[in-house]
């Protein structure tokens, strides 16, 4: 099995539910000495990645990468090693991925990371990443150039510029998304399009209704967004992401359902909660150690599957964030057990 070493590992805290790993050498090195990335936290760029200039570029490459890395490869580390969903998908030894939103890929080599721990047997990836910043781009293109150079499969990368001015821009990027995909991946940029109030409707509803209908018959979307609160929509965006998406399942004619977190997946069609969840996650790289980031997310897919991969939830409450160290439950979860509604491991 290739890349074995320690930053392969993923470390799960059971008392905060965090998870936590280490960037590996070979990308530490290649993007913060070869590539100039720059550590500098700056909250608010998180908003505002596509106006980046080629040198803001580099900051976001060395601060916001590692984190969206870390994302990724700690959520499907979670979800592939899960014996029933594995099963479904260690015979293809073909797997496609969608990111819209991409910026420098963080969370497409993450989630290739995991794939090359728990599937060696792949022989091709097939990426589609769209983005609007060709800066962010060209550095996605060289590190996918240097992943290449540490993995045994083919990988076939076809970047796509996109601008986004309006809701009618997403509706002329369905022709340029062909096929199906086995992952489809949105992470931190679905806040953008909100902030610059580019999509009337909630957009979160309205981008999963596009891109969901790509996935293949046993695809996994993941939205994964920041949890500060946008002077926009005047709520905080993991509210706002579970009102959309919780709406996209219902009015989906039972197509498509949640997967994590845990509570979603039991409880939202029957849900009308303005829920806040967050989960936490620590990155350490050569320039941080344990660099904290805080997203909502969630894993959706078509109900038969999701289903399939999960058909029993043990009962328990079901932690839906961590907040000041607390542990702060789904109110309409019950049970003795204590039960992180983010490892999908607490079912079967």
């Amino acid at each position: 099995m290739l890349f074995l070493d320690v930053s392969m590992e993923k470390k799960y805290d059971t008392n905060s539910f965090m998870d936590s790993t280490v960037l590996p050498d070979w990308l530490d090195s290649y993007i913060f000495k070869e590539l100039g990335g720059i550590y500098s936290p700056d909250y608010i760029r998180y908003e505002y990645n596509l106006d980046l200039s080629k040198e803001e570029v580099k900051t976001y490459l060395g601060t916001y990468f590692p984190r969206s890395y870390a994302e990724s490869f700690c959520i499907f580390d979670n979800l592939l090693s899960n014996g029933n969903y594995f099963s479904e998908i260690q015979l293809k030894r073909e797997l496609s991925i969608l990111d819209f939103g991409c910026g420098t890929g963080g969370e497409i080599i993450g989630l290739l990371m995991a794939l090359t721990k728990y599937h060696p047997d792949i022989e091709n990836i097939n990426i589609l990443a769209l983005d609007g910043n060709h800066y962010a781009l060209r550095r996605l293109e060289s590190i996918i150039d240097q992943f290449r150079l540490h993995c045994q499969y083919s990988i076939n990368l076809i970047v796509g510029p996109i601008a986004v001015s309006d809701s009618s821009d997403i509706e002329l990027m369905k022709d340029v998304i062909q096929g199906s995909f086995d992952y489809i991946l949105s992470f931190k940029a679905i806040c953008e399009l909100i902030s610059k109030k580019r999509i009337p409707e909630n957009a979160y509803k309205y981008i999963a209704e596009i891109l969901a209908s790509k996935l293949t018959e046993k695809g996994i979307m993941v939205i994964l967004d920041v949890t500060v609160k946008s002077p926009a929509i005047g709520t905080f965006y993991p509210i706002y992401m579970n009102n959309g998406l919780r709406e996209f399942v219902k009015k989906s004619n039972n197509s498509f359902k949640t997967l994590i977190p845990l509570s979603c997946y039991r409880y939202e069609r029957a849900c009308t909660q303005e829920c806040f969840s967050q989960r936490l996650f620590k990155i350490t790289h050569s320039r941080k150690q344990n660099d904290l980031s805080k997203v909502s997310y969630r894993i959706l897919g078509r109900k038969n599957f999701v289903e399939l991969i999960m058909p029993k939830l043990l009962i328990g409450e079901l932690i839906i964030q961590v907040k000041n160290g607390e542990n702060i439950y789904c109110p309409l979860s019950k049970g003795v057990r204590c039960l992180s509604s983010f490892d999908i491991n607490n079912s079967n």
